[in-house]
Parts: C-alpha cells; sequence; structure tokens
C-alpha cells in the first residue's frame, strides 16, 4: 500500500507541475505583477497541490484505520448512520447482517473518508499520529504546511480576494511561481519522510 501511495502521489504531483508549465507559457516575460488571470493557473496549482497531500492522508487513513485501535475507531460513526460516532441504535445493524464485523469496520471507514479533510497543522498531526507516526519526526516542513493550508483557504473560500483598500491593489491576491514551487518541494519532502515512517 506504502508503494501505491506514493505512485499516486507522484502522479498527482505531476499534474501540479504541468499546471505550472502552463503558466510558464502563458506568462508575460515582463517583470511586475502578472494578471490575474495568468495567476488564476497558480491558484489552481496551490488548491490541486492540497488535494494531493490530503490524498496522501486519505490513502494513509484508509490503509491504517481499520485495523486501528478501539479509541480511533469510537471517532467513526458506523456506516449508515448519521450524527455523533457514539450513538447508534442495535437496528442500524439489521442491514449488515450478511457482512463480517470487519467488512462493517471497512466500509465505515470508506464513509468516513468521503467526508475526510485536512486543513491545518493539528488535523495533519492528529492523523499522521492515528497512523503511528510521532509527529515531531515529520515537523520540519510544517510551516511549509502551514502556508499552503492558509492559502487554499483563501482561495477556495474568498476567491483569493485582496481586502486591502485604496488605489494600486488588485482585486485578488499576487502569487507568483517560485512560492508555489517551494510549497511544492515542501510537500514533496513531508510526503517522503511521512511514508518512510508509516509502520507496516
Amino acid at each position: 500500500m506504502r508503494d501505491e501511495i506514493r505512485e499516486r502521489f507522484n502522479a498527482n504531483i505531476a499534474r501540479v507541475r504541468n499546471l505550472i508549465q502552463v503558466y510558464n507559457q502563458v506568462a508575460r516575460g515582463t517583470p511586475g505583477r502578472q494578471p490575474v488571470g495568468t495567476i488564476d493557473i497558480l491558484r489552481a496549482a496551490t488548491v490541486s497541490l492540497h488535494a494531493a497531500l490530503e490524498e496522501v492522508f486519505r490513502n494513509t487513513a484508509r490503509w491504517k484505520y481499520p485495523t486501528a485501535s478501539h479509541d480511533l475507531l469510537n471517532e467513526i460513526p458506523i456506516t449508515g448512520s448519521s450524527g455523533r460516532p457514539e450513538r447508534f441504535f442495535l437496528g442500524r445493524l439489521a442491514s449488515h447482517r450478511e457482512k463480517t464485523v470487519q467488512e462493517v469496520i471497512n466500509q465505515s471507514v470508506e464513509d468516513y473518508l468521503d467526508r475526510f479533510t485536512v486543513n491545518n497543522i493539528p488535523e495533519v498531526q492528529k492523523v499522521i499520529s492515528n497512523v503511528g507516526v510521532q509527529p515531531n519526526l515529520v515537523s520540519e516542513q510544517f510551516p511549509v504546511l502551514g502556508e499552503l493550508f492558509e492559502r487554499r483557504h483563501h482561495i477556495v473560500h474568498q476567491a483569493d480576494r485582496n481586502d486591502l483598500p485604496g488605489p494600486g491593489h488588485h482585486e485578488a491576491r499576487g502569487l507568483n511561481r517560485a512560492t508555489v514551487e517551494r510549497w511544492i518541494e515542501g510537500v514533496e519532502i513531508f510526503v517522503d519522510k511521512l511514508l518512510q515512517q508509516i509502520p507496516d
């Protein structure tokens, strides 16, 4: 599973890098800020980079959560239920009569991962702890990941709007290729270390 996670991550990173190549082809070769529409390519790369990282967390959880501890499984609602994971009636099991307990756990984890998201460093620390990795072993890139999370959030929830008033300010925040490439490198380093640390 580790190799499969790495392979999918590499394919997703290749897609992010393709967006950088598109940006290079479209961007003006003159100094100064690029037009908002051109920078939108870098915004798309930022959102795609976050998605690539989140898929690593999701696939790692898919690998490790079905055999996780009692305490972790208590955080996951049983499949077919809604609401809090700690409460469900015995009748909820009726639709699972033909399944093994492990099959119900596996499906519950899959349903949970459909809504699974990682948007900040505390959530990163929680998910990697849940799969058996001590956060301090992979924390070197946390500042870079924090920047990526903050910017991705602003892009998808505020359309990267620039709230600074006054003349000379653009409708959207600036973003440059070097910053996105630094985020890509940081994510690659983090994922490589994380995959090395996950226990078999």
